[in-house]
């Protein structure tokens, strides 16, 4: 059991000290990711709303 635990334990920190640094990778992609797909979607969004709107109502007699 004690064995267990301690290769349960030294798995789980590898793990952990794994994780926590492949966390920081992945958390900082994903910010800037995230940012600027956040950004670029808004921008794109916007336009893509307005070219709509106005491209919509003529297209669409609805």
């Amino acid at each position: 059991m004690r064995h267990s635990s301690i290769i349960c334990i030294g798995t789980y920190d590898t793990c952990a000290r794994a994780s926590s640094k492949v966390d920081k990778s992945l958390a900082g992609w994903n910010r800037r990711r995230i940012s600027a797909r956040t950004i670029s979607p808004g921008e794109s969004s916007d336009e893509y709303t307005a070219t709509y709107t106005t491209d919509g109502p003529q297209t669409s007699p609805t």
